[in-house]
């Protein structure tokens, strides 16, 4: 009796590093996926159409900026 619950531990050891087959999904699962995706899809089109002009209105401001500061840095190792 106590081999055969040895012998199930053994077996249990040797399968764990084993990758397990993975059965197909359920049906619908996957519709469920591509729905998840569409959605996913749209919200981010709608971020980028909502937020195109805010994009380009701040990178005006931070190419001022880049501008200015190499400006800055130009005069500094002048001196």
């Amino acid at each position: 009796m106590k081999e055969k619950g040895e012998r199930g531990v053994k077996e249990e050891k040797q399968e764990k590093g084993k990758r397990a087959s993975k059965a197909p999904p359920p049906p619908g699962v996957g519709d469920v996926n591509r729905e998840k995706t569409a959605g996913l899809l749209f919200l981010a089109l709608l971020f980028v159409i909502v937020f195109w002009n805010t994009f380009w209105f701040l990178s005006k401001f931070m190419l001022l900026f880049v501008i200015a500061y190499v400006v800055y840095l130009g005069v500094r190792s002048r001196s």
